[in-house]
């Protein structure tokens, strides 16, 4: 079977579905201008998924959760490149990561990169029955109909968000409660995402500067907003002339 068509005569949820009832086999390739996502169904579950961006890799993934440094990372994406094969695979061989947690984590990248999918706005999606080639891959089943009632959350989230950020191309600045550091709570991540935001880059170069999904970025963001710490820039966004 072969699909094709975008989000405007297709809706993504029922695309997701016709290929769980249809127990199909195959690659889903959704793409939104530069951002491209590969969905890898078998027998109607979704087993894999790989990102353009590079908040969706792997190494990087691994690497903002503290299970492998920044050298441990180039050393092993250097080996897999030299011995053709996978940074999964390379990982475990070396001891940074057992198979184990490598199949956990590999689920929850998997998650979530579909999870933004319905984030999208716009996008072109082509589906194509495809025998996958599993040998030495972890294969973790992802639950078509668990996934979409996460996703239909997620929506309703990131709507209450972007009332307050309707679209990426806004631009942020640290507010004068800055000066106050000490005085801040925040985590790691909410630190990196607030050192980014300097009243010139727009939401969109944040996320793709970051090192996290977009619903994660627009969350933080979100949150520095309500608690006072950013406000919007009077700086002009592309759109502007």
């Amino acid at each position: 079977m072969s699909l094709k068509g975008n989000f405007e005569t297709f809706n993504l949820n029922s695309i997701f579905q016709l290929l769980s009832d249809d127990q199909k086999t195959g690659v889903l390739r959704v793409a939104n201008g530069d951002k491209e996502i590969r969905v890898y169904f078998l027998d109607g579950d979704i087993i894999y998924a790989m990102g353009s961006q590079k908040q969706d890799r792997l190494g990087v993934l691994l690497k903002n959760q503290g299970i492998i440094t920044q050298e441990q990372l180039r050393n092993c994406l250097a080996k897999g490149k030299k011995e053709k094969k996978a940074l999964g695979k390379i990982l475990v061989e070396q001891g940074y990561i057992s198979e184990e947690k490598l199949s956990s984590i590999i689920y929850q990248q998997t998650e979530e990169m579909v999870f933004n999918l319905f984030l999208w706005d716009k996008g072109q999606f082509e589906y194509k029955d495809t025998k996958l080639n599993l040998k030495g891959m972890i294969v973790t089943r992802l639950k078509v109909v668990k996934l979409l009632l996460e996703a239909s959350r997620r929506i309703d989230e990131i709507s209450v968000i972007k009332k307050q950020i309707p679209n990426d191309r806004l631009v942020f600045r640290r507010s004068d409660k800055i000066q106050n550091k000490d005085e801040i709570k925040l985590n790691s991540n909410e630190w990196q995402i607030l050192g980014l935001i300097d009243g010139k880059q727009t939401v969109r170069r944040v996320i793709d500067a970051g090192d996290f999904d977009e619903f994660s970025t627009y969350k933080i963001i979100h949150s520095l907003l309500s608690s006072g710490l950013i406000e919007k820039s009077d700086a002009a966004h592309p759109d502007k002339s």
